[in-house]
């Protein structure tokens, strides 16, 4: 089996106590889940540029703003794969997402899955999970500035 570590850019919002989220449904391996959205960096690509890119291809939606929260690592098991990540996570505002209706689900362009909005409180209290470890305490500080994140 090939091991690596993934590079990943990732784009939180938090929007009046909800945070916007991909939903991974329960599979064989993993009980259902919530991701922060955005994907793998390029080769030779900046974190930031990767959100950006990851949200558009994703979402059809452009990023305004991106500021680096932090990074994450994550070890975790999904089946019987092995994984390890850094997630580079971003807040990011978007006019695209401030129009977005709390209660729409969309589909993601290159997956099966659907994003959304997630109630804080709920994903604080793993119901459903929130990923990366780490995401919520993120969300928690965002959550004081809802202005800066619109």
């Amino acid at each position: 089996m090939k091991t690596m570590i993934r590079n990943i850019a990732l784009g939180l919002v938090v929007r009046d106590g909800f945070v916007l989220g991909e939903e991974y449904p329960a599979r064989s391996g993993h009980e259902l889940f919530v991701r922060v959205p955005g994907g793998g960096i390029d080769y030779g690509e900046h974190s930031v540029d990767a959100v950006r890119r990851e949200f558009a291809e994703e979402l059809a939606v452009e990023v305004r703003e991106a500021r680096l929260l932090g990074v994450l690592e994550s070890h975790f098991m999904r089946g019987e794969r092995v994984g390890h990540e850094y997630a580079h996570v971003f807040a990011v505002t978007s006019p695209d997402l401030d129009a977005w209706p709390i209660e729409e689900r969309r589909p993601v362009l290159d997956s099966d899955t659907v994003a959304g909005w997630f109630p804080l409180e709920a994903l604080a209290a793993g119901r459903p999970p929130l990923y990366p470890d780490g995401a919520v305490a993120f969300a928690e500080r965002l959550r004081g500035h809802t202005a800066t994140n619109r």
